[in-house]
C-alpha cells in the first residue's frame, strides 16, 4: 500500500515564481482553480504590493501515455 503522505511521482512541485509587474518582487502562489479541461487557473500574490496576477496553465491530466 502506497504512504499516503507522499506525493505521487507524477506530480510537479517546481512552480514558476513570477517577478510582480509593479514592484519586481518575487511574486507567491496564492491559489490554483481549475478552468477548462486541461487548464488550471493560477492566482500569484506579491508579498510587497499585494498585486494579483492570473495565469492560464495547460496541465497533462488528460493526455494519453
Amino acid at each position: 500500500m502506497p504512504d499516503r503522505r507522499s506525493l505521487p511521482h507524477q506530480v510537479n512541485i517546481h512552480t514558476h515564481r513570477p517577478a510582480c509587474p509593479k514592484c519586481h518582487a518575487y511574486m507567491m502562489l496564492a491559489r490554483i482553480m481549475p478552468a477548462r479541461p486541461g487548464f488550471d487557473r493560477r492566482t500569484f500574490e506579491c508579498p510587497q504590493c499585494d498585486h494579483l496576477h492570473e495565469v492560464m496553465v495547460e496541465t497533462d491530466a488528460f493526455r494519453a501515455t
